[in-house]
């Protein structure tokens, strides 16, 4: 069994410089939740891990993108313990099933700048496609409405450098927007990290969801 590092209770991971390889077989668990939610709730997310690779395997280091094969539902009599979650192309994610089922159909990226017109979006399905430091799109699990607090774990490698997100100005009047996030496991100072570059006088706007 590989060794892990378990972030909980608002547990943070801070790298050494900006140039970590994370190439080792171990993986990093972090947990979100959404306090309330149901198979119509429309949630945005960026991942802090990534693909690992295969256990016991070589594996290049650096950032890899991030998938719904490496989202996992915290055992309940466990701080450690965690299934990987079901998957589903229906239209609804299901909290009735152990593990709680997560529906593909609604897994999206915005990694180019751009209003937020369907045809902007990329679909991610079930494959590793949101690239590290990108946001994606989820819907949430269950069929009442609205359900109670659902955790979501996150297992992979932890992300780790600089991450540079494209932005775009205004066309003819109308904003343009990259679906990003915080890719680090650990709390993130949005003041901090707007004034942390100059160029970043570029971002007009930050819209939290």
């Amino acid at each position: 069994q590989e060794a892990s590092i378990y972030l909980r209770n608002n547990g943070q991971l801070i790298q050494a410089g900006t140039t970590s390889s994370n190439s080792g077989d171990g993986q990093l668990s972090v947990q979100q939740n959404t306090p309330e939610t149901n198979a119509w709730a429309y949630y945005y997310w960026c991942s802090p891990i990534g693909n690992p690779g295969n256990i016991g395997s070589p594996k290049p280091a650096g950032n890899r993108s991030f998938g719904v094969n490496f989202l996992y539902e915290p055992n309940a009599s466990s701080l450690t313990g965690a299934t990987k979650v079901n998957i589903t192309t229906g239209r609804d994610g299901l909290d009735t099933t152990t593990p709680i089922t997560v529906s593909t159909r609604w897994l999206y990226t915005h990694p180019q700048p751009g209003t937020e017109a369907e045809g902007h979006y990329i679909r991610i399905n079930s494959g590793n496609n949101a690239p590290p430091g990108f946001g994606f799109t989820m819907k949430g699990v269950g069929l009442s409405a609205p359900g109670g607090d659902q955790v979501y774990e996150f297992r992979g490698r932890p992300n780790s450098g600089t991450f540079s997100i494209p932005v775009a100005a205004p066309v003819l009047g109308v904003g343009q927007m990259t679906l990003a996030g915080n890719p680090y496991p650990s709390a993130l100072d949005l003041n901090e990290l707007f004034y942390d570059l100059p160029e970043n006088a570029a971002l007009g706007t930050f819209w939290y969801y």
